[in-house]
């Protein structure tokens, strides 16, 4: 929260990579400015340690929790990135349902500042974030059971064939 700005901050849990987590009861924050369309409440961390030129991924989930008024926007979440929009990202479902992000950066020296932004944009959706970690390398994604079947029967004749792939996928 920036100084002087009304706004309701409940528990979080910070992760780092090779550090114990810090948990705070309530298990996360709740940015939010009690109704101010022009407002974008905010939270950011600093974080030591990095290696610079090093491939970082900061990921959490979100839920919006209050939609009270102003147009919705696309996008009323944010993640920054050393003071710098990393991502905006809209509501991840009706109120209350998590939705999660992973935001890759290339750390520009040994520190970085972590924030997040709700209401963005003219728009009043606070949010809940929760489970926030910050990890070495790029996210992956594995590519799980994308199978393919085939099966032909001629009179008393069946052939059945498939594929199934597995494996990881780099994803930059």
């Amino acid at each position: 929260m920036t100084p002087g700005e009304d706004g309701l901050l409940r528990a979080a849990i910070l992760r780092v990579a090779g550090l114990p987590p810090v948990v705070t009861p309530d298990g996360n924050f709740i940015l939010n400015s009690f109704g101010g369309v022009d407002s974008d409440p905010s939270i950011s961390q600093t974080v030591v340690g990095l290696i610079p030129g090093a491939d970082y991924t900061v990921s959490g989930d979100y839920a919006s929790v209050y939609s009270h008024a102003g147009n919705p926007a696309a996008f009323s979440f944010a993640v920054d990135i050393d003071g710098v929009n990393a991502a905006k990202l809209g509501r991840p479902g009706g109120q209350d349902e998590y939705g999660s992000f992973a935001v890759p950066f290339t750390a520009a020296g040994s520190s970085v500042v972590i924030g997040f932004r709700a209401e963005i944009d003219g728009d009043d959706s606070s949010y809940r974030i929760e489970n926030i970690a910050l990890t070495e390398g790029v996210p992956l994604s594995r590519l799980l059971n994308i199978s393919t079947r085939l099966n032909v029967q001629t009179g008393d004749n069946v052939l059945i064939g498939g594929f199934i792939v597995t494996g990881t996928l780099l994803r930059r």
